[in-house]
């Protein structure tokens, strides 16, 4: 029996994840907000939808209709939204999974649920969120734990990749702040990974952080990223968070045996084919 994946965000990670399961023999449905996307899905996946968790669709338990549930959505945050609006979308939402035959939920959520000041965490770490992003996406994860459902929460540093990287928006900027923190990045390849390795051992129920194994500071590590693409470096201020955030996924490693296949981000990334 073919196994079945729902992919609620089809975007920069969701469409490459959404063509590796389909490789590996798993039918896809794959949902977008955007519909001159619904062709280029249909041309891979087993179905795509047009679902937007403001105004979800009639045809929403169709969508639901799988073995496992993969999030990949983050809230909106600009200026117009309240930002706390995402939870009770969040919460309608729930009735409509609750419907449906799924039994197994991935939630892709964010280090940032972790303040900038917390020093050194791993997943034991109790996270302490100083910014409203952080804060929305723990009270999301603690929504979607109360689901009645095999819930697993994977935490992604920074994503990156070839032509994404943040060096790319921070180039030229002056006076940023915290130069003296580490960087918590991982490139898409390895979220790609640790996500089929999570289905492929089944592990639910669980809280995983997904972090590159490289930890430089950001001011000097964008500056050399700046330099090899002969971009203007940002400058910084003087730091005022001593501590900074530095993220390790203990259990990537001693639970998933994952091994990186990007745990360097130096310039070196941009090299390999």
């Amino acid at each position: 029996m073919i196994k079945e994946a729902s992919i609620f965000g089809c975007g920069w990670l969701g469409v490459p994840l959404a063509s590796e399961l389909n490789k590996r023999g798993w039918g896809v449905k794959g949902s977008t907000t955007t519909p001159s996307k619904l062709p280029f899905l249909d041309s891979f996946l087993k179905a795509s939808f047009l679902v937007d968790i403001d105004s979800l669709p009639e045809n929403i338990g169709e969508f639901l209709s799988s073995d496992v549930l993969i999030i990949s959505i983050p809230p909106k945050l600009n200026r117009r939204d309240e930002p706390f609006e995402f939870l009770e979308k969040l919460v309608l939402f729930r009735k409509e999974v609750q419907k449906s035959p799924l039994t197994k939920v991935l939630y892709i959520s964010s280090t940032s649920v972790y303040g900038e000041n917390q020093g050194k965490v791993d997943e034991d770490t109790v996270p302490m969120p100083n910014s409203t992003r952080g804060e929305v996406l723990l009270l999301a994860e603690k929504e979607v734990l109360s689901w009645p459902k095999k819930v697993t929460i994977l935490r992604f540093g920074g994503l990156v990749g070839k032509m994404r990287h943040p060096s790319f928006s921070l180039s030229g900027k002056k006076d940023l702040k915290n130069g003296k923190n580490p960087i918590n990045l991982i490139h898409q390849e390895d979220c790609i990974g640790i996500i089929l390795k999570i289905i492929e051992k089944d592990k639910w129920g669980m809280t995983f952080n997904g972090v590159a194994p490289f930890h430089p500071l950001k001011e000097e590590y964008y500056t050399e990223v700046c330099n090899y693409f002969s971009l203007p470096s940002p400058t910084y201020k003087e730091s005022t968070c001593l501590s900074g955030k530095e993220v390790y996924g203990k259990l990537v490693e001693d639970l998933l045996d994952y091994k990186f296949i990007y745990p360097n981000l130096g310039p070196s990334l941009f090299e390999r084919k």
